[in-house]
């Protein structure tokens, strides 16, 4: 897998950026040149493929749920003052050379993950669930497959 392929998964969760900085999905969408119907799309595409509700949206108001939080505050830190994109780049280069230790090392898990499994294969061979914090790793390699 290489670094296009991965950063064809982060608009979604650029998006989410947009959205809690600009504290609605119209807002966002009009920042982004976007509508807000395509922005909800990538936000219920984005909980789907993490698997966790990430925004509690009611007519007045929107914010980050727990799980929100945990996903927006250090995408937000690192993509702090990315003008010319850089960071974005350097955040698929990493995640592309993490799947591509897998792909040496641990294919066994990427398979699992692929058949829609969050485990990964313990030394005596058995599969062993992830940590709900890391379940995003086989969720992010399904979205990279499809």
């Amino acid at each position: 897998m290489d670094t296009n392929q991965l950063a064809s998964v982060l608009p979604d969760l650029l998006v989410l950026v947009k959205v809690v900085e600009q504290g609605s999905f119209s807002a966002a969408a009009r920042l982004l040149g976007s509508t807000p119907s395509a922005v909800s799309r990538q936000m219920a595409r984005l909980e789907r493929t993490l698997g966790s509700r990430l925004l509690e949206r009611t007519t007045r108001r929107l914010r980050l749920t727990e799980a929100g939080q945990a996903a927006y505050q250090p995408l937000r830190r690192f993509l702090a003052a990315d003008a010319d994109l850089r960071k974005r780049f350097q955040l698929a280069e990493r995640l592309a050379d993490l799947f591509d230790q897998y792909q040496n090392y641990r294919a066994d898990w990427l398979q699992a993950w692929a058949a829609g499994h969050d485990t990964v294969t313990t030394p005596a061979g058995q599969p062993q669930a992830l940590a709900d914090d890391q379940r995003w790793q086989p969720a992010l390699w399904r979205a990279v497959l499809e």
